[in-house]
């Protein structure tokens, strides 16, 4: 499918992660169920095309050792993968809540207040995409640094991205957010019925429970302030467990992902923007500028090819 085609008809499907959450407090779903169905319904949403906006700053290939990152990311065919404290938005990974200190509770007197405040960043990494293409103003200015930084195309039915495919999920946006303590407190009073060990102990080692906390807290990623919406988002969340079997050892902030086309920003031009060319070049995809006719009645960028 081309990666060209109109993809505004996709983002009014959606995924009730609130709903799930609900039914499993009330013991309505299990997590591993609630899984099931979220899988289930992915699979029928998930679009061809998958866009990751980037930003570039300055004018040369080293004003910044994170442009530097970037390109050897895009050349190597890696996506990094951020925690939640790293994210733009302070209040993202809010849709749940829950009492720290009743979960802290449970646990010896020596041993409280180590994992209960800062689990989620500990347990899980992520990645944002959009399914809005390379066409998105909004995109651009927010997510590019004003049209100076890029887009990137991904092709989510390329073997090489079947890692991405089943990692990645369409995000829900809602006003509402849910108190997860008791499902904490019941999965952490069962871990350590199961283990006879502190239960504190939450860093994830394949344990069925541990599991179920860690699955519960990615779902509970996938869910956004309403204001948000327009990003049309699509998360790739893992957890560490789950980083640390891909990587084969210590968990890295990255995961294999390739690029079907690159599209350089309108205000993007110099060292940089060769750089792209030359990578595009490499790896054998089509790399474009984003241009804008003046003189047209369309309202929209159009990608030039530059390869």
């Amino acid at each position: 499918m081309d990666c060209h085609a109109d993809t505004s008809s996709l983002k009014d499907r959606k995924i009730d992660y609130v709903g799930l959450i609900d039914r499993m407090k009330s013991n309505r779903i299990s997590i591993t169920r609630a899984w099931e169905e979220v899988l289930r319904t992915r699979n029928k949403l998930l679009p061809p095309f998958l866009f990751k906006y980037m930003s570039f700053y300055g004018d040369n290939i080293d004003d910044e050792e994170l442009n530097l990152n970037k390109l050897n990311s895009i050349r190597d065919r890696r996506v990094h993968l951020s925690a939640q404290t790293e994210l733009n938005d302070p209040f993202d990974c809010k849709g749940y809540y829950y009492d720290s200190d009743a979960i802290d509770s449970l646990r010896k007197p020596e041993l409280r207040k180590t994992h209960a405040n800062n689990h989620y960043s500990d347990l899980i990494r992520m990645a944002s995409f959009t399914e809005n293409g390379f066409n998105c103003m909004p995109m651009w200015a927010h997510y590019a640094n004003n049209h100076q930084g890029i887009c990137l195309a991904y092709d989510v039915s390329d073997v090489r991205n079947r890692f991405l495919r089943n990692a990645v999920f369409p995000v829900q946006y809602t006003i509402d957010r849910r108190d997860l303590t008791q499902y904490f407190i019941s999965e952490v009073s069962d871990y350590r019925k199961k283990s006879k060990t502190d239960a504190d102990k939450l860093s994830p080692s394949g344990d069925a429970s541990n599991w179920s906390l860690t699955s519960a807290l990615q779902i509970g990623s996938f869910i956004k302030q309403t204001s948000w919406s327009y990003e049309a988002e699509w998360r790739c969340c893992i957890s560490v467990h789950e980083a640390i079997i891909y990587n084969n050892g210590p968990v890295k902030q990255e995961i294999d992902a390739t690029p079907s086309a690159i599209y350089i920003g309108w205000k993007r031009e110099g060292a940089i923007q060769e750089c792209l060319i030359s990578i595009g070049n490499t790896i054998g995809i089509p790399v474009y500028k984003m241009t804008f006719d003046d003189s047209s009645p369309r309202y929209e960028l159009v990608p030039k090819l530059l390869n």
